[in-house]
């Protein structure tokens, strides 16, 4: 298995690219601005700011190949502003990749530094990968100064190739499906006089390139990505008409093509300027085209393009959740109510007659038949195979029902050991320990469980219940939320913690801990791997709180009213506050209850917000910054899962009687805490322990220890200050 690094690899050819080394089983490193996820496990993105040097250098040691495809879209108009970030955008982060590799001591093998055949903008003759002569437009320029400085780079152990790449056929991006449009409503003529050169090359082909020149033993400085064969506008328009069947195409003169340009905000040089160009190297060593005629890459494009009408519809993953979360609640109102089995056990004796009782077996059978089944239909509705889930899941949730009974044992829950935590700790055991084949990790769905149990998390969060928890425990939790988390997400903004990081890491600390954390994740779709490493310091750090505060507070002479206060605002996990509140006394561990609550029903209230507030600056990242995010563009990257946690959350506050709540909340809790659980499990099964507690989470233990630090010295001042 090779090691791919792509640099810049979030755009569309970074994504072709991306999906082939993955189908050849190699391991794909993404060096990205924003902050982006996988959950497959040969697919890994890590954050850079494309300026300076910084962990992402860690995952250039041993790659096989560094592939830069860093660089702004040139679809747009060259005003002196644009024409700075267009130099900058290439130029910086290609010196950048040469200082980082210069100063490794096992740099990646090969360097291949994306560039384009517009070097050649406005030449007569058609040029190859041996021509010296250049054109002197601003696109050509860029070429030449963004090439220089990849020469320019100082790698004695790294091969260094560059790849000009053409306009990219393809049915999925780039110009043809813009241009087959075009011609289907009868205005694809020629654009201006029709004789300026096309170069091209379809997508297949680039890819096979790209993987011939990795393969190749003896490689040339430059390869040219564009068919041997380049064609005037005038035909390349005529023989896209022919095989679209349409007979008749009005042409664009140039004052139209111009104003064109202008409307679409684009350079009238794209449309206009020729760019002659061919390949002649990769002929001669050997490489052959599937694709190096046009009729041929337009039969394919269009016949792509009706195989995809054909398909059927796919749901996305988060409507999925939500008609498989809220098909749960609805059987469970209607009387379907899946058997809570137990897990509590202290000696051999309980956990022999208890929990592997016939009766408790039973629930947990018929709890495995449920969630199996809802896995499937989930797969069904992704249209994902099912052979590999169907083997999988049945293991998964053997290993999770390992991890309960573990959790339910009464010592354990002295410590506050959540089941997620054994689940998590038995998945990594697992994956680092044992060679889990590829096609078993593709079959954990990590997301789609998580997802499922937030849903069924939202039946929990009664509003009616936020009136029975007092005023002041209602005022201390809001101004105990609002304070600690700005404080934390500030001190994780100065440390340089990704934003991911810090909004999971902000909510655990100042609202509910553990399901804090998982509904955050959830509702920006967070790393599962960071998830698990902010739920382990929740989990952690609760111990030694929830042993030592009450003597702290004993030792201080504070009252039982501001000890249950200062105990349920500021220890992160419920069972913790219990556990801690009942070593103080009856009175502390009624206000510590009541300031616990208060808070956890602020999480449904948090999460709609954060998914809100995420979806928005995920639609003005840097990567994305000059798209205006409309009220539709917000709609289409909100996750949808949300709308099913609060309509449930809605429905079993004002719809559904308190009689039939109390009928079916320790069913839909049980599932609920299962899905989770599952999930953990999965989280282990694909992760890596160098992953999970690698040197790059130094900083958020960091941030995690100061504002919990932070936290339990505002609460004490605000529980003296309510409650003294």
């Amino acid at each position: 298995m090779r090691k791919i690094v792509l640099a810049g690899g979030t755009g569309q050819l970074g994504k072709l690219l991306k999906t082939a080394f993955v189908q050849r089983g190699e391991k794909v490193i993404i060096l990205t601005r924003g902050e982006k996820k996988s959950h497959h496990p040969l697919i890994q993105y890590v954050h850079w700011d494309a300026q300076q040097l910084g962990e992402w250098t860690y995952y250039l040691e041993h790659a096989d190949v560094l592939i830069n495809l860093c660089g702004d879209n040139i679809r747009q108009r060259f005003t002196e502003t644009n024409k700075k970030r267009l130099l900058d955008s290439r130029l910086g982060p290609t010196a950048l990749l040469g200082k980082a590799i210069h100063q490794l001591d096992r740099p990646p093998k090969l360097w291949i530094n994306f560039s384009g055949i517009s070097l050649f903008n406005g030449l007569e003759s058609i040029q190859d990968e041996y021509s010296t002569v250049y054109g002197h437009d601003f696109l050509a320029n860029l070429v030449l100064a963004w090439e220089d400085e990849f020469k320019d780079t100082v790698t004695s152990l790294t091969e260094k190739v560059i790849v000009r790449v053409s306009a990219v056929l393809s049915w999925r991006f780039g110009m043809l499906p813009e241009l087959y449009g075009i011609v289907k409503k009868g205005l694809g003529g020629k654009i201006g006089n029709g004789q300026q050169y096309v170069s091209w090359i379809h997508e297949q082909d680039l890819v096979a390139l790209i993987m011939w020149i990795i393969e190749k033993k003896q490689k040339g400085l430059v390869y040219h990505a564009c068919s041997p064969f380049p064609e005037r506008n005038e035909i390349f328009m005529k023989t896209l008409r022919e095989v679209a069947g349409i007979g008749f195409g009005l042409p664009l003169p140039t004052p139209l093509a111009k104003i064109g340009a202008f409307i679409k905000g684009v350079d009238p040089s794209l449309l206009l300027e020729t760019v002659p160009v061919t390949t002649k190297r990769t002929i001669e060593e050997g490489f052959e085209f599937k694709f190096p005629y046009l009729h041929n890459a337009f039969y394919q494009f269009l016949n792509q393009l009706k195989y995809m009408s054909s398909k059927r519809i796919v749901f996305s993953e988060d409507w999925v959740v939500v008609i498989l979360g809220l098909g749960i609640v609805f059987l469970a109102l209607t009387g379907v109510i899946v058997p809570k089995p137990g897990f509590d056990w202290t000696n051999a004796n309980e956990l022999r007659e208890q929990v592997f009782s016939i009766k408790n077996i039973t629930a947990i059978g018929l709890q495995f038949i449920t969630v199996y089944l809802v896995a499937i239909l989930g797969a069904v509705l992704l249209q994902k195979a099912l052979k590999p889930l169907l083997i999988v899941f049945p293991i998964v949730y053997f290993l999770t029902i390992f991890a309960l009974v573990l959790a339910g044992n009464s010592i354990v829950k002295e410590y506050n050991l959540e089941a997620v935590i054994f689940s998590l700790a038995i998945g990594l055991f697992i994956s680092n320990f044992f060679k889990l084949p590829v096609w078993f990790k593709e079959a954990l769905n990590t997301e789609l469980y998580v997802k499922i149990g937030l849903v069924l998390l939202g039946t929990t969060i009664i509003f009616g219940d936020i009136l029975k928890a007092g005023s002041l425990g209602l005022i201390q939790a809001l101004v105990v939320v609002i304070t600690v988390w700005y404080f934390a997400f500030w001190i994780c903004k100065k440390l340089k913690i990704d934003k991911e990081m810090s909004l999971m890491l902000s909510s655990a600390v100042s609202i509910c801990g553990v399901s804090a954390a998982i509904a955050t994740s959830g509702a920006i779709q967070g790393d599962s791997k960071k998830l698990s490493y902010v739920i382990s310091l929740v989990l952690i750090t609760a111990v030694p709180m929830m042993i030592f505060m009450p003597y702290i507070a004993e030792w201080m002479g504070l009252s039982q009213d501001v000890t249950g206060a200062w105990l349920g605002g500021s220890i992160d996990t419920t069972g913790a506050v219990v556990a801690s509140g009942s070593l103080v006394g009856e009175r502390a561990l009624e206000i510590s209850t009541i300031v616990k609550f208060s808070q956890n029903v602020m999480l449904g209230i948090a999460a709609f917000f954060i998914s809100i507030y995420w979806t928005y600056a995920k639609s003005v990242d840097d990567e994305t910054k000059r798209e205006k995010p409309t009220l539709k563009i917000i709609w289409e990257r909100f996750p949808k899962f949300v709308v099913g946690f609060v309509f449930a959350s809605l429905l079993f506050s004002f719809v559904v009687s308190p009689e039939t709540v109390d009928a079916v909340k320790g069913s839909l809790k049980s599932l609920q805490g299962l899905w989770f659980a599952l999930a953990f499990t999965s989280i282990g099964l694909e992760t890596n322990f160098k992953d999970l507690f690698g040197h790059q989470n130094k900083k958020p233990l960091y941030a995690f220890l100061i504002a919990q630090t932070f936290n339990i010295v505002v609460t004490l001042v605000i529980a003296m200050l309510l409650f003294g």
